[in-house]
């Protein structure tokens, strides 16, 4: 784990697999033109090919301030997949730059994607929605051979589409121009 630099609250953080099977590295800021949070991730087989790996990003949200009374459910926004969830007025969007292959939305510790995973392989296409509780978001990653980067913003906003138009405009924006941007303010505001 590093920051992109001395008094910036950006990071990158790099994860090789204990078995030496993959790395994921990952690059994280906050967009300073709308409420989003923006994560390159890389991934690198380092055995086998690309394909050969599934990767999965999951987020727990806590919009109330706690892990109670959260929704969260699977969704599109103008045709394009997008994990949401609400509480207390608040809603999330994480949108990514490579489409979502599937989608979970469940029960921490009873039908959240880890626990599907871990017990099937696979993440249940039944669980779409979890009401009113401590729920988590899981969708896999579309890596491809040629595709190893992706771009994943977290968007927020007082309903659901108006979280999904901050991830998406953080999307379009891009990962580099919203870094600059970034960057550059942390140092004039340091001076």
């Amino acid at each position: 784990i590093e920051p992109f630099e001395d008094g910036v609250p950006a990071y990158r953080l790099v994860n090789t697999a204990t078995d030496g099977a993959y790395r994921i590295e990952k690059r994280i800021h906050a967009d300073p033109a709308r409420p989003a949070l923006l994560q390159e991730i890389t991934f690198t087989a380092l055995k086998g090919a690309p394909g050969d790996h599934r990767v999965y990003a999951l987020l727990a949200p806590h919009l109330v301030n706690a892990g109670m009374g959260n929704t969260a459910w699977v969704g599109d926004h103008k045709g394009k997949p997008v994990l949401f969830a609400s509480g207390r007025g608040t809603c999330l969007a994480l949108a990514s730059s490579l489409p979502w292959r599937t989608g979970s939305a469940g029960y921490v510790g009873v039908s959240d994607g880890w626990q599907q995973l871990h017990n099937t392989g696979e993440l249940d296409p039944a669980c779409q929605r979890a009401e009113n509780g401590n729920v988590a978001l899981t969708g896999e990653i579309g890596f491809t051979a040629s595709e190893t980067t992706a771009l994943l913003a977290l968007g927020f906003g007082a309903t659901s589409d108006e979280a999904a138009e901050n991830a998406f405009a953080s999307l379009k924006q891009g990962f580099e121009p919203a870094a600059k941007a970034y960057v550059e303010r942390w140092r004039k505001w340091q001076k």
